[in-house]
Formats: C-alpha cells, sequence, structure tokens
C-alpha cells in the first residue's frame, strides 16, 4: 500500500514538518561529522530529540521544507570547511590574510605623529598644521 503523498494523494502539514525536521537533523549530524569527525556524531537519542525540536520549530513558523539557501550553505561548507585545515590550504589562507592586511593597512594613517619641519618647534606633532 503506497504512503503518504503516493499517486498525488495530499500530504498532512505534520508529516511534513516532522519529515522536514529529520531532514535538518540529519544535516546538522552529517555536517558536524565532516567538520568534526566521529566525535560529532550523535548519541542514541540526540537523533530524535533534534528531528522533534526542528519539527516543532518548523511547525511554529510554519515551514514545511528546509529552505534551499540553507542546504546550499550546508553542502558547501560540509565540502570547503575540512579543506581549510589542510597544510597546503592553512599556508595559502596566512599568505591571503598577509597580503589583505597590507593592502588595507596602507591607506589608513599610522598612529606614529608627524616630525615638526619648522626649526621653532611650534606645531610640532600637531598634523591639523
Amino acid at each position: 500500500m503506497p504512503g503518504p503523498g503516493a499517486a498525488g494523494e495530499p500530504v498532512s502539514d505534520d508529516i511534513k514538518f516532522q519529515a522536514t525536521g529529520a531532514s535538518t537533523a540529519q544535516a546538522i549530524f552529517m555536517h558536524g561529522v565532516i567538520l568534526g569527525g566521529d566525535d560529532w556524531k550523535p548519541a542514541a537519542n540526540e537523533n530524535q530529540l533534534m528531528s522533534t525540536a526542528f519539527a516543532d520549530y518548523y511547525r511554529a513558523k510554519g515551514i514545511k521544507d528546509i529552505p534551499p539557501g540553507v542546504l546550499v550553505v550546508i553542502a558547501l561548507t560540509s565540502y570547503a570547511g575540512p579543506r581549510l585545515f589542510m597544510p597546503k590550504t592553512k599556508t595559502r589562507l596566512a599568505a591571503a590574510a598577509q597580503w589583505f592586511k597590507r593592502k588595507f593597512k596602507r591607506g589608513k594613517p599610522s598612529d606614529a605623529t608627524q616630525p615638526d619641519s619648522r626649526d621653532d618647534g611650534i606645531g610640532k606633532d600637531d598634523v591639523s598644521n
């Protein structure tokens, strides 16, 4: 016998909230394991607790499906996240960070005082004159 939604049968909102909550929990668990390793695997009851919590939240907010943008962010960070800690990537990111620091520091005035170009000392260290 086909389940709900088969052959064009309407699916109740409650089933949509439960399915979306379970999908969200699974995506978060998968993301956690990809980024954090086996320490991030859910404990025995966490899967059900998270699924129920998300289903309740989605029911309260009227959200029947995970927004596509959220799924894209999860997918991209699951892919890129672990690679950020690889040695070559860390070296490249550090070089890029230094480049940005040098690039954006140039246009800002330094905290050093300006030398006085006059012999009388009036206005010494005063950059407004």
